[in-house]
């Protein structure tokens, strides 16, 4: 049996302002580890380019995910940090994005996060092929029916 396909209907929920924050990681070798942080990459600040490439992404996602809602985004960070723990490095992106309205800016944070770490994988690639995006998750969200906060 085929089912219909709708966007929810939003009509009736109350605008209110809602917040979402999200967090992944990818991990890469030493190597890059050393060319990011000095700015060696030869296509440029892999940091600030993985910024813009989240906002970017967490202004479009109703133009890229079928049935979201168009949100007026009220703020939008994206926070990208070198680390290293246990002979593993990696870079951390920390999401977050606020709107005023009857629904949330969950997806919009995911996507973000998951936009700036394959941006920073296509900087790096060429040196590091291997690398890995792990771990992408909501961290959470507020100021709609349903809260969330992971612990």
């Amino acid at each position: 049996m085929k089912k219909n396909i709708s966007m929810v209907d939003i009509t009736n929920k109350q605008q209110t302002l809602r917040k979402a924050v999200a967090k992944g990681r990818i991990y890469f070798s030493k190597k890059v580890y050393e060319l990011i942080k000095n700015n060696e990459i030869p296509k440029g600040d892999v940091l600030s380019v993985a910024q813009v490439a989240g906002v970017l992404a967490a202004k479009n996602v109703s133009h890229i995910i079928p049935l979201t809602h168009p949100i007026n985004i009220t703020y939008c960070r994206v926070t990208p940090s070198l680390g290293v723990a246990n002979k593993k490095y990696y870079c951390d992106v920390i999401t977050e994005v606020q709107v005023e309205g009857k629904t949330g800016p969950d997806i919009e944070a995911l996507f973000a996060c998951v936009v700036s770490l394959v941006t920073i994988y296509d900087m790096i690639k060429q040196f590091c092929p291997e690398a890995k995006i792990d771990d992408v998750k909501l961290i959470s969200k507020s100021g709609g029916k349903t809260n969330f906060l992971r612990k």
